[in-house]
């Protein structure tokens, strides 16, 4: 399976060296401009773990990111906190975030989270997709 990782990132030293730490044969990166209409626009595209900035999700925060919760196959979502607040981390995690990170945090530890977030995905989606044993033998008299 190719993950599809979408950033929303302005710092551009940071989204590179993040892009660069997360690229692979198997991962796709890509990057868009980190304002709300990008923001909208997740609902409307497939990814697995989206990237951004906290500012770039539309007030009122918890129920943009439920909106976006919502989609089926909803990705993961990550949000890069500038600031260092704990109060803002968990004010974020409760308004349904799955991560924040903080931006003082070394990249390539940042990467390695995100790759573990994405390995989880997968082992989800390999779930999903593996077939069940029937519990119980169907019977004719079901059918008929």
């Amino acid at each position: 399976m190719i993950a599809r990782v979408v950033i929303l990132v302005q710092d551009s030293r940071f989204r590179r060296a993040l892009m660069q730490e997360l690229r692979s044969e198997d991962v796709h990166v890509e990057y868009m401009k980190p304002n709300a209409s990008s923001w909208r626009a997740l609902h409307r595209e497939a990814c697995d773990l989206v990237v951004a900035d906290h500012d770039v999700v539309p007030v009122p925060v918890a129920e943009s990111i439920t909106l976006l919760k919502e989609v089926p196959d909803a990705p993961t979502v990550a949000l890069v906190s500038w600031r260092g607040n704990t109060e803002e981390s968990a004010q974020l995690l409760a308004a349904g975030a799955d991560l924040v990170l903080e931006a003082t945090t070394p990249t390539k530890l940042v990467a390695e989270v995100l790759a573990t977030q994405l390995e989880q995905r997968r082992d989800q989606v390999a779930e999903l997709l593996t077939a069940r044993p029937v519990l119980v033998q169907p019977r004719l008299s079901d059918v008929i």
